[in-house]
């Protein structure tokens, strides 16, 4: 939470100095976001549309957004936070893209918005694992979370509380799948894929 601050704080007086001419620069990139070194998925902003993608190949829509001097407001259309609006302001840095929250009803987005870590593709991180990562959205999360990625057809999966018990376990059909944390309380979970073959992946529900 410490770094969530200081990154609202800089993201408060940068973006009076750079927002404006930030805006072709956010359209312009392929973003990866990163959750604790890891790369998580890509990001993009087309017209008016915010999309995902997990190879940075075919991307998925997510939200409808409107950048508007300064306030970039946008409305998922999937998940949790779907027909809920949020409102964010924005500095391009660089090579990253920091978020400083103004108002949004949906914790899990601002969450996602203002703690993940927004770089250019090429850039890169330290600690990234591989090149096909394991999308988990929305996360934080109140109730499903969908977890996809180009190589888990056929793949188990698990996911455990803070002491090591399953919750939930499944196999994977396809690319994707969602799992009902609405019964399970708040916490940390940890979903493990594969057997060894992806990094575990931290769940967390509000």
């Amino acid at each position: 939470m410490i770094l969530a601050y200081a990154r609202r704080t800089f993201g408060a007086i940068a973006c009076i100095l750079a927002l404006c001419s930030s805006a072709q620069q956010l359209q312009n990139t392929t973003w990866s976001v990163y959750d604790q070194g890891n790369l998580a998925f890509y990001m993009r902003f087309d017209g008016s549309v915010l999309s995902y993608s997990i190879d940075n190949t075919s991307y998925t829509p997510i939200s409808n957004y409107t950048d508007n001097s300064g306030n970039f407001t946008l409305v998922d259309m999937l998940g949790s936070c779907a027909g809920i609006t949020g409102t964010y302001t924005y500095i391009v840095d660089g090579d990253t893209l920091r978020w400083t929250l103004i108002s949004d009803a949906c914790p899990s987005r601002s969450d996602f918005f203002v703690i993940y870590d927004w770089a250019t593709s090429a850039m890169g991180i330290a600690g990234t694992v591989g090149a096909d990562p394991v999308v988990v959205f929305p996360n934080p999360t109140q109730g499903e979370v969908r977890i996809s990625g180009r190589y888990l057809a056929g793949e188990p999966y698990v996911l455990c509380d803070g002491l090591g018990k399953a919750v939930s376990a499944g196999t994977f059909a396809n690319m994707q799948a969602t799992i009902d944390l609405a019964h399970l309380g708040p916490g940390t979970y940890i979903l493990r894929v594969g057997s060894g073959t992806f990094a575990p992946l931290r769940v967390v529900k509000l």
